[in-house]
Formats: C-alpha cells, structure tokens, sequence
C-alpha cells in the first residue's frame, strides 16, 4: 500500500513538473507527461515498477479525458459539419493505408504484412488529439469541429475492422462467419440504440441535477 502511495505521488509530481516546464515553453502537455513516463520507467531512472499499477493508472486516465472531452463537444454543431469530416476522415483513411501499402511492401513485406501494417498506421490517436484542440480551447472552432469528424470516422471504421477481424479470425467456415457477423450487427446496433436513448432519456436529466454540486458532478 505504501508503495502504491509512493508511486503515484512520484508520477504526479513528475507529471506535475514536466507539465510545467511545457506550459512555460508553450508547447503541448501530452509530450511533457510521456517524458515524465520516460524518465521515471526503465529506461532511465526506473522508479515505478508497478506494471499493475500503471495500467490500472493508464485506464482511468483515458476514461476521465474522454468523459471531460465528451462533456464539451457539442453534438449539434459536430452533425452541421459531420458530412465534411466523414469526407476528409475517408480520404484520409484511404491515401494513408495506400501509400503505407506500398511502402511497406516496397520494404519487402508480404502483401498480408504490409496490408494489416499499413490499416495500422492509417489511423490517428484521437485521445491525442483532442487532447491538444481541448488545451488550445479549440474543440468549438469550425476546424475543431471537422478534425473531431475526421477523427470520429476513423475510429468507427477501426471498430468495424476489428470486429470483422475478429470474427473472421474465429469461424471455421463461411456459414458460421456469416452467423458471427449477423449476431455482432445486431449486438452492436442494440447497443447504440441503447446509449442514444440512456443519453438523451436517462443521463442528462441526471447529470443535469449532479451539476448542481461540483463535488457531486466529479463523482458522478
């Protein structure tokens, strides 16, 4: 339990200065925070060991800066120019895993390597992302909005491509992995039907009363 304690109090004083420094020289902060992680894992000093920890760490970490990304996107505004970011976003998507393609087989990979290589490095990280138009208060602008729509995109055709992957992956014959994708569609549209409706029906009316109390709205 001390060690626990120890750990984390180190990462966030780390973080804290890293932070710090990157603010005074006007530069992003998701670079300070993975040069404090450089500097206290093995490669340097090697101060946290706790590997459960820290993707425990990592976890809730992801969670909250979605959660507090997701506060601030407006929906509304991202459907008047969503059409334009699916556009770019599949543009984008397609030049990248294409001349990755080539590339990669140019390297010499086989066309199975280079293909599943290149859809790899086809994608962006979104949590960086907006991460960076959220510290440049940026997530309402016009470009704000089409980057998050680019954005958006590739994560849901990263989705689909997981899905098939591993449903394709996990049949043994074509009846089967046609079954497998019937019962993932169904899966998956339950369950966006069942987050648009908890979200317009049953978490804004709650969130709605948690913010009247910062400390209750944190919680929950």
């Amino acid at each position: 339990m001390e060690s626990a304690f120890f750990d984390i109090s180190i990462i966030l004083i780390t973080g804290t200065l890293c932070a710090t420094v990157a603010k005074w020289l006007r530069q992003p902060m998701i670079p300070a925070y993975i040069i404090a992680g450089v500097l206290l894992g093995p490669a340097f000093f090697n101060i946290i060991t706790g590997g459960d920890l820290l993707e425990a760490l990592s976890k809730f970490g992801i969670a909250f800066l979605l959660f507090l990304v997701g506060i601030e996107l407006d929906l509304r505004k991202f459907m008047k120019i969503g059409r334009i970011g699916i556009l770019l976003g599949m543009a984008q998507m397609t030049f990248a895993v294409g001349a990755g393609f080539l590339l990669i087989r140019f390297l010499g990979f086989s066309t199975i390597e280079a293909l599943f290589l290149a859809i790899a490095l086809g994608f962006s990280s979104t949590i960086l992302v907006l991460k960076l138009l959220s510290e440049r208060r940026e997530l309402d602008t016009l470009h704000g909005q089409i980057i998050i729509g680019l954005m958006l995109t590739q994560d849901f055709i990263a989705i689909l491509l997981l899905i098939f992957f591993d449903v394709f992956l996990g049949a043994d014959s074509t009846t089967l992995l046609f079954q497998s994708l019937g019962v993932t569609f169904l899966k998956g549209v339950g369950l966006f039907t069942l987050a648009l409706v908890a979200s317009k029906y049953l978490l804004e009316p709650v969130f709605r009363y948690f913010a009247r109390t910062a400390e209750l709205l944190f919680l929950g």
